[in-house]
């Protein structure tokens, strides 16, 4: 019995394999989706995620607060103070990143630069553009 259950495990995992191969035959992925609900619990549709919706589950990343914009002047050298500071003050980033990333901030002559995208995407700070305007 044990043996059995072994090789249908064994079975099911190369199946399993196989069809995330990227083969390009739709004959080798139809065995593998056979098979798989043979040897796998079906999950209830009520725990089943929804296509498009976002997970109430926890990803393990830190939660991006946006930096407040009170107090800076609205030029591009008051906003380079803003992300300094933003930068200043997240803990998660490593004391070389923050000195590298400052002397680089500090030569930029332009607002809508590319050294700005990552912690505007990460929701830290406006952008140039928001923050003046």
């Amino acid at each position: 019995m044990k043996k059995t259950l072994a090789l249908l495990l064994a079975l099911v995992m190369v199946l399993a394999l196989a069809a995330c191969g990227g083969g390009s035959k739709a004959e080798e992925a139809a065995p593998a989706a056979e098979a798989a609900p043979a040897a796998a619990p079906a999950v209830p549709d009520a725990q089943a995620p929804t296509i498009g919706e976002p997970s109430e589950e926890p990803t393990g990343e830190p939660v991006a607060e946006l930096f407040p914009a009170d107090g800076y002047s609205k030029d591009l050298e008051g906003y380079k103070a803003y992300v300094i500071d933003a930068l200043k003050s997240d803990e998660h980033a490593p004391p070389e990143i923050v000195d590298s990333t400052i002397e680089a901030i500090q030569a930029i002559t332009d607002g809508n630069d590319t050294t700005f995208d990552m912690m505007i995407r990460q929701g830290r700070i406006l952008s140039y553009d928001e923050f003046i305007g």
